[in-house]
């Protein structure tokens, strides 16, 4: 992302946030806490977890876990706090698909195996495309209740118009 903080020099602070995406899904709800944790300070003592005077850019499923956080009541959003979006897969992602059925069908011979996606298939199948109904109706109704919570938060957005992506060596 670069000098972030350059670039942010009106924020007093910053706050970054890494977890395991990998293998624990964006539904998890420790994973869920965790964002709140950050965007409101300590949820576990705050008895109205309302996250005030921020401003959070979340990409991809960072984006789910913190509509779902919302959604289910872990935290909310103050008029005063900002979220941006940068690529979320609010509607799932196709990139989920092609890897769990390349990692089902091809075992260690998978290129996504390779590349050491074939070890997290539940977080995978968390983030499975609307695309012909594979995401399942529990999953279709949860990025129906996080895009609603989107609708209502999210102060602006970033997406590719590609397929291809970013430039890299994962291209």
């Amino acid at each position: 992302w670069g000098p972030v903080k350059a670039w942010t020099g009106h924020c007093m602070s910053h706050a970054f946030l890494h977890r395991n995406t990998m293998t624990v899904n964006w539904t998890h709800p420790a994973l869920q806490k965790a964002v709140c944790d950050l965007v409101v300070g300590n949820v576990s003592s705050a008895s109205n977890p309302i996250a005030e005077d921020v401003i959070i850019f979340a990409h991809s499923m960072g984006n789910l876990v913190l509509g779902g956080a919302l959604a289910n009541g872990l935290c909310a959003l103050a008029p005063s706090a900002s979220w941006y979006e940068i690529s979320a897969p609010l509607r799932g992602c196709l990139s989920a698909d092609f890897a769990e059925e390349e990692c089902r069908e091809y075992g260690a011979n998978a290129i996504s195996h390779k590349m050491g996606y074939c070890d997290g298939f539940e977080a995978f199948s968390s983030v499975r495309s609307c695309m012909e109904d594979l995401a399942g109706g529990g999953l279709q109704s949860l990025y129906a209740e996080v895009m609603e919570v989107a609708r209502k938060h999210v102060r602006g957005a970033m997406c590719g118009d590609s397929p291809y992506g970013l430039n890299s060596g994962w291209s």
